[in-house]
């Protein structure tokens, strides 16, 4: 399973290792784990369709920090083998707002204020979408848990520049780790980009109103799918299409307030030392010195 974290190339990792013979992954994410799917346990419909496949894998990168998701891992795939992408968690956090707003999971309400209101609410102790954008960050804190669960060597951290930098390198670390021969060899879906951030304030709203025209709120979750009504998901897609063939591709994204920053720099640097006594130094390519977030 690819694990986490969100907007760390999970999507392209995701890409790479779904076409390699002898592995059987979805397209997209599975929420295989998450209400209501879970009830209907759909990994043994995939592993009825995978044929011949010999390695079943899915990706949901929401799972490294919730713990809801964990539990029901644990206990129905005590063997399972984990794959974990880190980035820097302040621009995660960025990149996270825009996606999640993009696509009508979280009020748009602008950069700052959604991350103010994020740290607000995990000071309270609150679980909400706003929250989600801070906490999704704490890597230390969740993987701790997850590795009280399961051995060490079930798992492969990575950081983001290891994927973006080392696709083959990666893969012949993620053949290890699942039991197949090298896949690095096999060279197709390497170095492309998948799910890459848009920051375009042209075409954001555009975006925005396509997704929350061709989706819904599915009772009971954080989760959206797609409506009933045929028009309105024609119409939907075609927005979101047309904002994504106008945005404007390699914009950085706009720069969080000073305050906000340095609220985000602590959050982060208090989880640091206990993520550098999990995983390999390379993974975190970031600051190790509190008060310096990195790139």
């Amino acid at each position: 399973m690819i694990l986490g974290a969100q907007k760390a190339a999970t999507s392209s990792l995701h890409q790479a290792l779904r076409v390699r013979p002898g592995i059987s992954m979805p397209v997209g994410e599975s929420a295989f784990f998450e209400d209501p799917d879970f009830a209907s346990r759909p990994w043994t419909r995939f592993r009825e369709k995978a044929g011949n496949q010999t390695k079943l894998g899915i990706k949901r990168p929401d799972s490294l920090c919730r713990n809801d998701i964990r539990e029901r891992i644990c206990s129905t795939h005590p063997s399972a083998r984990f794959i974990v992408v880190l980035r820097e968690p302040v621009s995660r956090a960025v990149s996270a707002y825009f996606h999640l707003a993009r696509h009508g999971h979280i009020r748009a309400e602008g950069l700052d204020k959604a991350i103010h209101r994020g740290l607000a609410d995990h000071r309270e102790g609150l679980r909400t979408p706003a929250s989600s954008l801070v906490e999704f960050g704490l890597y230390g804190s969740s993987l701790e848990v997850w590795m009280q669960r399961y051995p060490e060597r079930n798992f492969l951290v990575l950081g983001q520049t290891e994927v973006a930098d080392d696709l083959p390198g990666v893969l012949s670390r993620c053949s290890t780790l699942i039991g197949t021969p090298d896949i690095a060899a096999d060279a197709r879906g390497a170095g492309r980009d998948e799910n890459v951030g848009s920051y375009d304030p042209r075409t954001f709203r555009m975006h925005r109103w396509g997704q929350l025209a061709r989706t819904r709120p599915l009772a009971g979750t954080d989760r959206r799918v797609p409506r009933d009504a045929p028009a309105l998901r024609f119409a939907g897609h075609g927005l979101v299409v047309l904002a994504k063939g106008l945005s404007r591709t390699g914009l950085p994204p706009p720069d969080l307030s000073p305050r906000i920053r340095e609220e985000l720099v602590d959050l982060y640097a208090a989880d640091l030392p206990r993520l550098q006594g999990l995983v390999p130094p390379d993974a975190v390519y970031w600051a190790t010195s509190p008060g310096n977030e990195g790139p």
